[in-house]
């Protein structure tokens, strides 16, 4: 398969995305990065340009350990601060 076209990083999409990651905490750095290997997003480019491939995790040495390895998983606390990441993001984007 051919990669996943660049999502724009000057976009509507991409300024409620980083605004609303700024908004759980002011001290992340939000900036675009190459996802390697294949994800759903070839799927997706056909409905929109703005594909941005984002779980907010917040990543340390422990949770690069938890990724595609033995006994992989989310913690709980990570989890749950995910679903309110999601919870503002769609509160945001329906606001308008």
């Amino acid at each position: 398969w051919d990669p996943s076209p660049m999502s724009p990083v000057d976009s509507d999409a991409y300024r409620l995305l980083a605004a609303t990651i700024r908004g759980v905490d002011p001290n992340i750095l939000v900036a675009p990065y190459v996802v390697r290997g294949g994800t759903d997003a070839r799927a997706v480019h056909g409905v929109s340009d703005n594909v941005y491939r984002f779980f907010m995790v917040r990543v340390n040495e422990k949770t690069i350990e938890q990724v595609h390895g033995i006994n992989e998983h989310v913690e709980i606390d990570h989890y749950l601060d995910a679903s309110r990441f999601y919870q503002a993001l769609i509160e945001r984007a329906s606001a308008g």
